[in-house]
């Protein structure tokens, strides 16, 4: 008799999608952070929608950005905070720390995360 899985296994579940999702919201919270901080002071009309676009999301009450706080269980004001206090170095820290394994720890690193991060 051969037995066929039909649906994934629900005890495993939400650990299959978790990290992908969590790395997905990972990426999306350093491209915001680098647009924000990196072309903040940048001359270029791309650059500059590029900034005003990771502004408006980083600080409006966007369901996005809430719900990848919830993924990390980071206080959005904290992000927000840390967001406004980076500079291009601290960015760069974080965008270059480990290019071959992304982890989570890069916006640990960054001081973004509260130490929550699971």
């Amino acid at each position: 008799m051969v037995l066929v899985k039909l649906a994934p296994d629900p005890s495993n579940y939400l650990r299959e999608i978790h990290g992908p999702v969590r790395i997905l919201w990972a990426q999306v919270l350093k491209r915001a952070i680098f647009d924000y901080v990196m072309l903040r002071k940048s001359k270029k009309l791309k650059d500059r929608r590029d900034y005003i676009s990771a502004e408006r999301w980083l600080f409006s009450s966007d369901v996005g950005l809430v719900d990848a706080c919830k993924v990390f269980g980071w206080p959005l004001e904290k992000l927000r905070e840390r967001a406004k206090e980076m500079t291009p170095i601290d960015v760069r820290k974080m965008e270059f720390r480990d290019r071959e394994c992304f982890t989570t720890n890069d916006l640990e690193v960054a001081g973004i995360s509260d130490g929550n991060c699971r």
